[in-house]
Formats: structure tokens, C-alpha cells, sequence
């Protein structure tokens, strides 16, 4: 387990956060560090590399090597006594031990290990609450005992093998009405031999035109097995839910909606690229000449030149472009000029650096989730939009308009405008506003709440707030106006 005087980037309870959404966030991330879990006296660690599952340990004693084995029946409680007692008196591995008495070759021992992994990593699916830390930390050629097996595909068995129907209604009624559609991991997900032909023709039933509940109203798959497959692929983006249909695609299950396509596009690629350094983002090394660095960045600007998306495309969606552009741009300017290239250089290998570099990966992929966040709001998806924002404020808790697009969402996505998450998004915004006193949005949201509440004066207030910050909003103009104060600017 981590050391406890290391800050954890985010923290949280799984009886808010799920571990399938937990570990799927982690993954969409790409981030590096251990992730460690705590119930009661049970404690597991599972380090990521770049967003990839690499290793799992746990303290429980029947998920030790040995009693895996018998388990599965693969030796007996005979043999594990024996052998597990010979590898203490001699200060050995167990596994070194089984393959000398012929229980095992090399090659069974790698297998098992691996698969005692998988298991390991599983069992956690079970969890309903416990502590989690996620402690960040890149690590260098780390082997993973996971290589062979998808993330998407992991949470899919994790579901599939630890979610009752219980646990599965909670989660699944809110979508109940809403649409299926391809997600952008669809035909990866597809594509593995670990999934049945009945799992495959549920997953291509997702076009756009029906329901989730009519969707398994036609699953060759059992009720609860419909359930936790199309759980598990919206949670991972194999699948996408939307409260209303699209066109009919019967001889194309794979269409899909071309804006989501392009923002998933352009916002990925602005993440991955804010973990990569110059000479990464241009696919050069470090003794490329000037040709080839001028060649890689007149590839990538033709690619993502923000010219060349066309007029409809979303805000957010072209601002992250903008940001590539400039991104690739600063890259060019630097390696191309030798002293630049040559500092550079040097500060990449500097311990300041790397901090200074590990900061900016953690501001990145929260800039990555809050543009993220920002286009699932455009499109009404509050469920996806809280999410996202959720994880921008886990990773950068001081940046105020993070926090303040949660308690927006919050707002808007309250069926009942009294509840107790309509007071959460008050408090979310309030504080929002003292992080961040300078933003315009702020203002507006909470001026926009209290015009919900009938609070005309407090809304006001706001409204005039977000005005003296602004004096050309247009937005606070107008909803002064419907309250009947005139501006006098």
C-alpha cells in the first residue's frame, strides 16, 4: 500500500463511485499510479500503467497461488500443504516449489499466475463499498499481467460474474427509455473471441432506433444476462444511451452519430497528446533533423488544422481543436530552433521537470473530462455530463469553473428543483464562486437557480453580478430583463 503521507489525487467511497466506473474512468485516462482499496481488514492494490490494468495484489489468504490451484482443481489440499510448507522451510516461491515436485511446468505456472490475476482483479467487481485512493506514479517497462485481455472485456466479466439482479436494476432503470446506440469501442469490443455469437448479436441490436428495454424485449440472451452485457458496454462506451431515437440503420449497425464521432475523436487525441512530449507529439527523436520535424508538422496540422472541421461543429469540440493546433505548433517552433531543442532536452531529464510534467498530465486529463463534459451537456446528457465533471474536479479540485459545471448539472439534470440535489448544486456553485470570483458562468448559474426557486431578488443579485464581470452579457441582459430590471448601461 502507499505510503500514507502521499496525497492521493482522488478518493472516494465505491458506494458512490462504482468500481466498474472507477476503473473505466481510470482507464479512459490514461494515467499511471496504484489504485488501493480498502474494506474492513481486506486491502488490494492495482497499479495502472498509462491507463492499462498491470498488476493486482490482495491480503487474502484464499487468493494466494496455492489455494487458487485448489480451487480450481489443479492440486489438492494434500499437495498445497506439502508444497506450500516445503516453500516456507526453504524461503522459496511457491510456484518455484510446485514445479519441482511436478505439479506444474513453466509454462502452467505463467498461465495460472496470469489467470489468478484476472480473478483477483474480478472479485473486486463484487464490492459495494469500501475506501479508494488513486495515488499517481509512472512507472518504467512495467510487465502487465493483464496484456491479454481488454479493459472494456474485464469490467464486461467483472459484471457478468459479481451483479445480481439487485445491483442491476438500480443501475439499469434510468436508461430503461433511453436509446442505444455504437459506442466508440464498439468494434474492438466485438471483434474478441471471448464473447459469445448471442453477446455480439445483442451488442449490433444497438442502432439508434430502440429502447434499452426493447432492446432486451428481442436479446437472444437471457433477462439478467441482457442486462449486465449492456450495463457493462455503456459504462465502457461500447454502447452510448440517448433520450431520443435515431435514423433507422437496418443494414448498418455501425452508423452512428458523426457529431459524437468527431468530438470523442479530437477530445482523445488532445489527451493523449498532453501526456506526450515535443518529440512525441511529433513522432521524431530526439536526433531528427530539421526536415523531418518541419514534414511531421505539416502532416499533423493538415489532420487537425481546426479549418478543416466543418461549420456545425460544437464549441468545446473546436476549442480542443484550436488547443491541438496550438499544441503542435509550439512543438514545431521549439524543436526546430537547436537551443530551444537543446533546453528542452535537458529539462525533460530534470527531477523538477518531471514533476512540472506530471502536474500538467493531471491538469490535461482534467481538461480533457471537462471538455468532455461540456459536449454531453450540449447534447442533454446530464448523466454522462456529471460524470465527466465529477472527474475534472476530482483531478483539479481548485479550479472553480470545474466545480461549478458539476453543480450546473446537477441543477438541470434534478427532476424535482426542491430536492437535496438541487441543495448540493448550490453548495457546488457557492463555492465555485469563491474559488473563482472572476467567472461569468458562475453568476449566471446560481442567478438561473434562484429564478427556479421564485427567489427573484437573490436571482437578481446574481444576474447583476454576472454583469459587472461582463458588462456585454448578452445572457444577463436577457434574464434581467425577463425579471423586470432594465440596464441602465
Amino acid at each position: 500500500m502507499e505510503g500514507h503521507n502521499i496525497k492521493p489525487l482522488f478518493n472516494g467511497n465505491l458506494s458512490e463511485t462504482s468500481f466498474p466506473k472507477l476503473f473505466n474512468e481510470i482507464c479512459s485516462m490514461g494515467i499511471s499510479g496504484t489504485l488501493t482499496l480498502e474494506r474492513g481488514k481486506v486491502k488490494k492494490s492495482l497499479i495502472f500503467d498509462h491507463g492499462k490494468p498491470a498488476r493486482v495484489t490482495s491480503n487474502l489468504l484464499q487468493e494466494v497461488l496455492g489455494r487458487y490451484l485448489v480451487s480450481i482443481g489443479k492440486i489438492n489440499q494434500e499437495q498445497y500443504n506439502e508444497s506450500i510448507n516445503s516453500a516456507l522451510e526453504t524461503h522459496r516461491l511457491h510456484g518455484e516449489v510446485l514445479i519441482e515436485r511436478g505439479l506444474l511446468t513453466g509454462e502452467d505456472l505463467k498461465e495460472y499466475l496470469r489467470r489468478q490475476s484476472i480473478e483477483k482483479l474480478i472479485n473486486i467487481f463484487k464490492w459495494t463499498e469500501g475506501e479508494y485512493r488513486f495515488f499517481k506514479k509512472d512507472f518504467m517497462s512495467l510487465r502487465s499481467d493483464f496484456s491479454f485481455v481488454a479493459p472494456e472485456l474485464i469490467v464486461f466479466m467483472g459484471i457478468k460474474q459479481h451483479y445480481g439482479l439487485d445491483r442491476l436494476a438500480a443501475v439499469i432503470e434510468p436508461y430503461n427509455n433511453d436509446y442505444l446506440y455504437p459506442g466508440s469501442k464498439k468494434s474492438a469490443f466485438v471483434s474478441t473471441d471471448r464473447l459469445t455469437d448471442d453477446e455480439r448479436w445483442l451488442i449490433d441490436l444497438a442502432d439508434g432506433t430502440k429502447t434499452v428495454k426493447e432492446t432486451i424485449d428481442l436479446s437472444p440472451l437471457d433477462f439478467i444476462d441482457s442486462y449486465r452485457l449492456i450495463y457493462a458496454a455503456v459504462i465502457t462506451d461500447v454502447l452510448a444511451v440517448k433520450s431520443v431515437p435515431g435514423q433507422d440503420s437496418i443494414n448498418d449497425h455501425e452508423t452512428s452519430d458523426p457529431d459524437r464521432d468527431a468530438a470523442a475523436q479530437i477530445l482523445a487525441t488532445y489527451h493523449e497528446m498532453m501526456t506526450k512530449n515535443y518529440f512525441e507529439i511529433l513522432e521524431v527523436d530526439g536526433n531528427a533533423p530539421v526536415q523531418d520535424i518541419k514534414r511531421a508538422y505539416v502532416r499533423l496540422v493538415k489532420a487537425y488544422h481546426p479549418d478543416s472541421l466543418g461549420p456545425g461543429t460544437l464549441p468545446p469540440v473546436l476549442k480542443t481543436a484550436n488547443q491541438i493546433f496550438d499544441l503542435v505548433t509550439k512543438a514545431y517552433k521549439v524543436l526546430s530552433n537547436e537551443d530551444e531543442r537543446r533546453e528542452y532536452t535537458r529539462s525533460l531529464t530534470e527531477p523538477n521537470g518531471r514533476v512540472d510534467i506530471e502536474k500538467t498530465n493531471d491538469i490535461m486529463n482534467a481538461e480533457f473530462q471537462f471538455q468532455k463534459g461540456k459536449v454531453f451537456l450540449k447534447k442533454r446528457d446530464y448523466r454522462s455530463a456529471r460524470e465527466s465533471f465529477g472527474w475534472a474536479n476530482r483531478l483539479v479540485p481548485e479550479e472553480g469553473e470545474y466545480l461549478a459545471y458539476l453543480g450546473w448539472t446537477l441543477f438541470l439534470g434534478a427532476e424535482d428543483k426542491q430536492s437535496d440535489e438541487v441543495l448540493a448544486a448550490v453548495r457546488h456553485l457557492k463555492k465555485a464562486a469563491a474559488l473563482n470570483p472572476s467567472l461569468e458562468a458562475i453568476q449566471l448559474f446560481l442567478g438561473a437557480v434562484y429564478k427556479e426557486q421564485k427567489l427573484r431578488d437573490v436571482a437578481v443579485l446574481y444576474f447583476k453580478k454576472a454583469l459587472e464581470i461582463n458588462p456585454k452579457s448578452i445572457e444577463a441582459k436577457r434574464e434581467l430583463s425577463t425579471l423586470g430590471i432594465r440596464d441602465s448601461r
